[in-house]
């Protein structure tokens, strides 16, 4: 059973770096057995199907995401000496940028992979977003709304897709815009490394959730 229970934690190593590195369609099976050092039944007796080992890859990159911000949501009204709408906040980024994973490596591969699912290049990408994301979406979306009741739910939304949007690029290339003249500068600016990006990027989130409401034209 341990034998086993190492083959297949193999194959999930292997498969999450060529996912994340060369997309779905990019990546082989016969690569992933190769780097893996195990036979192609070993794949199918574990996972089926490449669709089924892509799947699995994404679940256990994205469920301690997932079940730390939903923990941590449950808990924002235990702490009276921190506004609500900062630990809303820290429920959503904590588990992203410090605590979900293990190091930068398998956080770009989450959100490399998360990218991915936004294209939709598959039908399954669209159930695998839906299966992770939505009820999650919606429990901070319902908790930012009680606080913030100046906010429309369209100018919310807006907002809320704002800070996705940002985070999962700040977890994936964030390090990638450090070009042109900023880069030969010697300024302090590190976004590989979590705990300054996330007291920077807090404090951003922050100032766009308080910003005024949105007018919009007739």
């Amino acid at each position: 059973m341990k034998e086993k229970q190492n083959t297949k934690y193999k194959i999930l190593n292997i498969a999450e770096n060529s996912f994340a590195q060369y997309g779905f369609d990019g990546s082989s099976i016969r690569d992933i057995v190769i780097q893996a050092k195990v036979n192609n039944a070993a794949i199918f007796y574990h996972f089926k199907t490449k669709q089924k080992l892509f799947e699995s890859v994404f679940d256990r990159l994205a469920s301690p995401v997932v079940n730390q911000r939903l923990e941590l949501l449950s808990q924002c009204d235990k702490n009276k000496n921190i506004p609500m709408l900062r630990q809303i906040l820290l429920s959503y980024l904590t588990p992203a940028l410090k605590t979900a994973f293990a190091n930068n490596q398998q956080r770009f591969n989450f959100s490399s992979i998360r990218m991915q699912l936004s294209q939709k290049t598959h039908p399954f990408m669209s159930e695998l977003l839906t299966k992770h994301f939505t009820i999650t979406g919606e429990k901070f979306l319902n908790a930012l709304s009680e606080e913030l009741v100046e906010l429309s739910k369209k100018d919310l939304q807006w907002r809320y897709h704002t800070m996705v949007g940002a985070l999962t690029f700040l977890m994936g290339s964030a390090e990638s815009i450090k070009s042109g003249n900023f880069a030969s500068r010697k300024e302090n600016y590190a976004p590989l490394n979590m705990n300054e990006a996330f007291k920077n990027f807090l404090p951003q989130m922050e100032l766009i959730f308080l910003a005024p409401p949105m007018k919009t034209g007739k």
